[in-house]
Formats: structure tokens, C-alpha cells, sequence
């Protein structure tokens, strides 16, 4: 009774220093208006310094965060709840900022951490199961926060400042089962770790004997072993729980105990030759990383890999069959995983089958392929990743493919080849995805004729195929609209040129400038000069041609009066004239007695101009 009275005393005096100082209080406000509270709390008169009760508001006017200060600092009960469904979250008791006792719940009251300055810190699942137990001596909290507490943040803090960590820890598997142990020694320094598969074997094993150790990893069981290892423990300035280098001697074994790998570590970093197991895929079947902390799982060996290491950097790595032939050679600036450098050969029974050059990780240069006898199949030329040219031949050295990137506008030119030599396929291919073909296809028989073509959209869909003779007519049909659009224009060259406003008819000089007046009579001039005079009238009157070619001729000049309205048609004229004198000349020594007849009472100069294959 007289205990319970001293108690009381003391929680009212401490009550009444609390609030011996004059105080204020401070009011916040989610609106403008004043209307709903947001926080409230007490400050020493005078200053910003909290002392007293802090309380803060949802915007339903629910109490979530209560805080007592003294003198700006934590002191006695804090509580934290959740602002919408009003759950405790975390509360917590403090001595002048220092935390006496702290306790974290996930929902409705479950516990997530709790720890205490002299005690236990024990952390749980979700689920209610307990996940670390630590038992830690005097001190006050290194780190971590109110909500989200670190599973390997358990040490503590001397007052004089110096790390304290746990006596001892313990992880569970959410079934329950032990996960880990880890004790300390009297100087702080993690002496032993254990760590258990889910069924309760050992899996992992450290023991710290001075600045030395060994690490061992199990097969399941608990025996027979996959791995030992030694140590070496950095002094307590700079270690912390799970730090320590491997450094001496690293064993691998078989699960029948045999030694089947291993090296030696200097210093945390691999040295000198080392040799590893690989399963199928070419993974490891067993490791532990430098820290000695992780072990892959044991699978059946199928090829084992030798590493020339040079502080810690494989220079040279060898692979082989477990029947000891070579299937792989190379350079690497890291291992698991793997980033290959420089040239790496590709082995098959004893033979090289790929020669492929790396730059950090990245196909880089030449990437060469052979046949089993030793002749060159694939060649690629690689820029960082990027393809640029793929040749591809058979076995009797003719050339089967080639692709070509054309980075003006991305895209491949693949032709394909038959064995006898005649082209089998060709196109494009997005330089986007290599095997897409875009655009024109043209594939071909074995004998080289045409068999079908087929148009491709961007995105590799067929739009339209061709049989492969038709489309051969269509590009003869092209090519000659090309060639008369070629001649065409070789023509207009001849009867016109504008350089320095001088408008030509076949080389003679008409006009200084073709837009203007007065043009009709120079061309009628020219005309007259360049073509008529070369034409025997008497002959053509003879044979009864000349009133046909009066006609047309008349009709061809009208024609070329539009010379200043409509400037082609014009020289169209010209060219026609020019056709139709041609053909005079040609007619004056032939038989024409059908054409006389056909002509002699034709009044129709588009009739007359057919009958005389004139092109208007």
C-alpha cells in the first residue's frame, strides 16, 4: 500500500513539472474558415518549444496522433491511429526524447514489433506468428523508425555512443520453425550463425573464432556438405553483424562428400585458378557469394567450368563436358553473371564451331559460325548489338545469303541464293525486327525464273501477290513509260532552255523570252528556214500528197499559236511538224498509190494524221 501511495507521489509531481512552465496553445485548422481542427498542442510562452499535450485531427474531428512534450522533447505516453479506421497503429512510452518501450500493431490490436530499451525486441508476421526474437542489453535505439522497422536492425546504441548488438537473435519461418540463430560475443562481434531449411535442417553454418572463421553449407539433412569456406573477420571498428570476408581456402563437394571444385579467396576477391559445376542450363550447381551468406541449390553436374582469376577478375574461363571435352573458351570482366570481353570460342567435338567478340556483355565486331568440317557458314558484323551485315554460304562455298543494313532509312536488303547459284529470294526487312519482311518480295524456281511476287505492309502482313510473269509484264510496262518519259524529256531539252531567258528550237535562237509577244512569227521563221526547205514540194504534188500534208500542217500550226497560253502543246506542235516533214521526205520514193487514194479526198487532219503515223 505504502509502494502504491510512493507511486502516486511521484506521478503527480512529475505531472506538475510537466506543466510547472507557462504555457500557450497553438491551434491549426484544415479550412480558412476555422471550422475544423487540424492539430493542438501547448509551446513554452514566448517560444516554439512544445510542452505539454500534443493532439492531432482527421477531418472528422477524430483524435489520431497524441503526444506529451516536455521541453521540446518526446516525454511519457505518444499514440499513433489510423485516420480513417481509427486503429492503433503504434504507442509507445519516452523519457525526455529517449524511448522507453515501443510497440507497432498491424490491425485491430495485432502486434507488428515491440521493443524495449532493456529487454526483448520481438518483430511478427502478418499472420501472428512470431519472426525475430532478439534479447539485446542496455542501451538506447541505433535506428529504424516508428512504422517499418528493420529485420537486421537490432542493435542498440551505448549512451556513450558506441553499437550494442543483441546477445542473441532469432528468425522464424512463418510456420513457426526456426529460420536462423545468431549469438554474440562479449565484444559485440557475431560469433556463430546457423541458418534451417523449413523442416528444421541445418542449411548454412558460420563459426567466428578471433579475426578467423569458416563458413559450411549443406546439402538437405543437414549432411553431407556442398561447400566450406574460410574467413576473415575485419576488426569491430568496421564490422558489422553479417560482414566478414572470405579469405583462404574454398571447397566445393559432391553429395557423396567428394571435393569436386573450388579455389582460393584473398581477401574477399577469387585468386588463381578456380573450378565450378554447372548443371544443364549452364547455372551453378552450388555457391556461396563472397559474403559466404548465399548457397544456390545442388542440381546434376553436366559440364564444370575452369576460371583463371586475377584479383578477383576472370581473365580466362574454360568450359568442359564432365567427360572432360572442351565446349567453350572466352574472357569475361565478371562472372555469375557472366558479362563476356574480347574474343570467346564455341567448341564441338574438339572443333571450333563459333568465334563471337564481345564488348562488356555486347555482341561487338565479327560473329563467325562454321560447319563440322571447319568451313565458314555464318558471318555477322555486329555494332554494339546492332546488326549490320549477315553472310550466310553452304557447305560448297556458295554464297546462300546476305544482308545488308541501309541505315538511311532502316531497313535490310536480304537476297537469298539457291545452292546452284541462282537467286532464290529477295527484299527488305524492317530494321526494326529483322526477320520481318516489308515491301516488295520477288521469289524465284530453283531454275531462276520468276514464280511470284508478293507486297508486304509495314507491319509484315501480305496486302498483294502477283504471279510472277504478270508482274514481269507490269515492270516492262513501267519501264518503258520511264524510257518514253526519258525521251520526252531529252526532247524538251532540244526544243526549249531557259537560261538566260533564250527559248530554243532545235539550236536556233526564236525569241528572247517564250512568255512574251511577237513570239509566232520567229517560230513560223524558224520553221520555215529549219524544216520546209528540206522538202521537194514539186515531188510531193506530184504523188498528190501535198494537199494531205497542207492540212496538217496548217492544223499544226494553229496549234503552235498557242505558244503563249499553253507553251507543251506548242512545242508538242513542233515536234509533230517536224514528224510529219520527216515523213514527206521518207514517202517520196515509195509506192504510195493506196496511201494517194486514202488521202486524196481526206479533209480531216486527225484522219490524215493516223493515215501518216503522225503522233499529235
Amino acid at each position: 500500500m505504502k509502494q502504491l501511495a510512493f507511486a502516486s507521489i511521484f506521478l503527480l509531481v512529475g505531472a506538475v513539472n510537466l506543466f510547472a512552465q507557462s504555457t500557450e496553445t497553438v491551434k491549426n485548422y484544415f479550412d480558412v474558415y476555422k471550422t475544423q481542427l487540424s492539430e493542438k498542442y501547448t509551446v513554452i510562452s514566448g517560444t516554439n518549444t512544445m510542452h505539454g499535450l500534443y493532439q492531432s485531427y482527421n477531418q472528422n474531428g477524430d483524435i489520431i496522433k497524441t503526444v506529451n512534450y516536455k521541453n521540446g522533447k518526446r516525454h511519457g505516453s505518444v499514440k499513433h491511429y489510423n485516420s480513417v479506421t481509427l486503429d492503433l497503429e503504434y504507442s509507445g512510452t519516452f523519457n525526455e526524447g529517449e524511448p522507453v518501450e515501443e510497440t507497432g500493431y498491424f490491425r485491430k490490436g495485432q502486434k507488428k514489433f515491440y521493443k524495449k530499451a532493456d529487454g526483448v525486441w520481438k518483430i511478427w508476421y502478418e499472420s501472428g506468428q512470431l519472426a525475430v526474437e532478439a534479447f539485446i542489453g542496455q542501451g538506447k535505439w541505433g535506428a529504424g523508425n516508428d512504422y517499418s522497422p528493420n529485420l537486421m536492425d537490432y542493435y542498440m546504441v551505448s549512451p556513450s555512443g558506441d553499437l550494442i548488438y543483441p546477445k542473441s537473435v532469432k528468425f522464424f519461418h512463418k510456420n513457426g520453425s526456426i529460420s536462423a540463430e545468431n549469438s554474440f560475443g562479449a565484444d559485440g562481434l557475431s560469433s556463430s550463425y546457423v541458418s534451417y531449411d523449413i523442416d528444421g535442417s541445418v542449411i548454412y553454418k558460420r563459426e567466428n573464432q578471433g579475426d578467423r572463421g569458416y563458413t559450411e553449407t549443406y546439402f538437405q539433412n543437414s549432411s553431407p556438405l556442398v561447400s566450406r569456406s574460410l574467413l576473415l573477420i575485419p576488426s569491430k571498428e568496421e564490422y558489422s553483424p553479417f560482414e566478414s570476408l572470405l579469405d583462404g581456402e574454398y571447397v566445393i563437394y559432391n553429395s557423396i562428400g567428394e571435393k569436386v571444385g573450388g579455389g582460393i579467396y584473398v581477401k574477399g576477391k577469387r585468386e588463381g585458378e578456380w573450378k565450378y559445376f554447372l548443371d544443364e542450363k549452364g547455372n551453378l550447381c552450388s555457391l556461396l557469394d563472397e559474403n559466404g551468406e548465399r548457397f544456390l541449390v545442388h542440381d546434376e553436374p553436366h559440364y564444370y567450368r575452369t576460371v583463371q582469376y586475377k584479383n578477383g577478375i576472370p581473365e580466362k574461363v574454360t568450359v568442359y563436358t564432365i567427360q572432360n571435352e572442351k565446349t567453350w573458351e572466352g574472357s569475361m570482366l565478371t562472372d555469375f553473371p557472366d558479362k563476356l570481353h574480347g574474343e570467346c570460342k564455341t567448341y564441338q567435338n574438339n572443333k571450333v564451331i563459333a568465334i563471337n567478340n564481345y564488348n562488356s556483355g555486347i555482341e561487338h565486331g565479327e560473329q563467325s559460325y562454321f560447319y563440322p568440317s571447319g568451313k565458314l557458314k555464318i558471318r555477322k558484323t555486329q555494332n554494339n548489338g546492332k546488326s549490320i551485315k549477315v553472310e550466310a554460304w553452304f557447305e560448297s562455298g556458295q554464297q546462300s545469303q546476305l544482308v545488308v543494313y541501309r541505315d538511311d532509312d532502316n531497313v535490310y536488303e536480304s537476297q537469298l541464293w539457291y545452292e546452284n547459284g541462282n537467286i532464290k529470294e529477295s527484299g527488305l526487312l524492317s530494321g526494326d525486327s529483322p526477320d520481318k519482311k516489308i515491301g516488295i518480295w520477288k521469289f524465284y524456281s530453283e531454275s531462276g525464273d520468276l514464280v511470284e511476287v508478293k507486297e508486304y505492309n509495314q507491319y509484315g502482313s501480305v496486302i498483294k501477290t502477283y504471279d510472277g510473269q504478270d508482274y514481269l509484264k507490269l515492270e516492262e510496262q513501267k519501264l518503258k513509260q520511264e524510257q518514253e518519259k526519258v525521251e520526252r524529256e531529252e526532247h524538251n531539252k532540244k526544243m526549249r532552255h531557259y537560261d538566260n531567258n533564250i527559248f530554243v528550237i532545235y539550236g536556233k535562237k526564236v525569241a528572247s523570252s517564250p512568255r512574251k509577244g511577237g513570239l509566232k512569227d520567229k517560230v513560223d521563221e524558224a520553221y520555215i528556214e529549219i524544216v520546209q526547205p528540206d522538202i521537194p514540194i514539186t515531188k510531193i504534188k506530184k504523188k498528190r500528197l501535198y494537199k494531205a500534208y497542207e492540212i496538217l500542217f496548217e492544223h499544226l500550226e494553229d496549234i503552235s499559236k498557242t505558244v503563249d497560253s499553253d507553251l507543251d502543246a506548242a512545242i508538242s506542235a513542233t515536234d509533230a511538224m517536224v514528224s510529219l516533214c520527216n515523213k514527206m521526205l521518207q514517202l517520196i520514193n515509195e509506192d504510195t498509190d493506196e496511201l494517194e487514194d486514202k488521202l486524196k479526198k481526206e479533209k480531216d487532219p486527225l484522219v490524215i494524221a493516223e493515215l501518216l503515223e503522225i503522233k499529235i
